[in-house]
């Protein structure tokens, strides 16, 4: 009997520990400038998946990041979209369409790649700098009423 539970100890032990988070992308605060956000992101894709698929994941991180979070280090206090405005289904929707058009593209004012992309063990990856207008970004939220104007909450 105490053999039987000492393997099922070791089993529940070594499988629990074993298992690795699989990173999507990093995104890493530089600076802000007028309302501009720059930022260092690094995409996450298969080894099946093109060079451009690969890169077109950081800025989609690095928006997604600008929307439902906050940089560590910047002005930004507290994320664009709180949790309130996110559980509401017409700013689900709109934030669903803002990805799939590839509308969120319109907010990246600068855009650079740093070589190609490097092959790790199940992935590979890529980085790249990049600068998000959060004024531009806050209006159009506004506009489409997916946060309250001026901020207010």
């Amino acid at each position: 009997m105490k053999t039987n539970l000492y393997y099922l100890l070791l089993i529940l032990f070594t499988s629990g520990c074993s298992s690795k988070v699989t990173p999507t992308a990093e995104v890493k605060y530089l600076s802000t400038r007028d309302g501009v956000v720059n930022l260092r992101s690094t995409g996450y894709c298969t080894l099946a998946a093109k060079d451009e698929a690969c890169a077109d994941e950081a800025p989609q991180k690095c928006i997604y990041h600008a929307l439902l979070s906050r940089y560590t280090g910047s002005q930004q206090s507290t994320p664009l979209i709180g949790i309130d405005e996110k559980e509401n289904t017409n700013n689900e929707k709109y934030l669903t369409e803002l990805f799939a058009s590839g509308n969120y593209k319109t907010f990246i004012t600068a855009y650079n790649i740093y070589g190609t992309a490097q092959k790790l063990k199940k992935q590979k990856r890529i980085t790249t700098d990049l600068s998000i207008n959060l004024t531009a970004l806050r209006a159009a939220l506004e506009k489409q009423n997916v946060i309250p104007p001026f901020g207010l909450r």
